[in-house]
């Protein structure tokens, strides 16, 4: 009777050990796209007495803006939303970074500004990439 106590005690204890480390690995597998920390801000007219729209910005590292992250980005993120444009804004350069209108495109390191009633938007042209095939294709 104490054997099949003490096995039923240890198989017990295997199976909760086995959960925890199925938990820790299950939490611990990846770390969550950038883009989960963009802010959505309000556009308004020049008077700002209409709202007009809604743009995204997000302020990352320019090493993790890769190709393959800027198409992540666009297919999560921009193509899930409805905002007159999305921007990244790089960290270690906060006047360059990605300009997108979901139309298809993104703009990759162009100069960024923030206009006069404090909305952040491209200001020069970078080098255009469109989304093709889950790939960044320059032109």
């Amino acid at each position: 009777m104490t054997i099949r106590r003490n096995k039923g005690r240890v198989i017990t204890a295997i199976i909760m050990m086995l959960t925890v480390v199925a938990l820790l690995v299950l939490t611990s597998c990846g770390d969550k796209p950038f883009y989960k920390d963009a802010v959505v801000e309000s556009i308004y007219n020049g008077s700002r007495t209409a709202f007009i729209g809604e743009y995204s910005r997000v302020t990352v590292d320019k090493a993790e803006v890769t190709d393959e992250a800027i198409v992540d980005w666009y297919t999560n993120y921009v193509e899930k939303n409805d905002h007159n444009w999305d921007l990244i804004i790089y960290k270690d350069d906060p006047t360059h970074g990605v300009f997108t209108n979901g139309s298809g495109y993104v703009e990759k390191d162009c100069t960024i500004t923030m206009n006069d009633i404090a909305e952040y938007m491209m200001d020069e042209e970078g080098t255009m990439y469109h989304i093709r095939d889950g790939k960044l294709v320059k032109g």
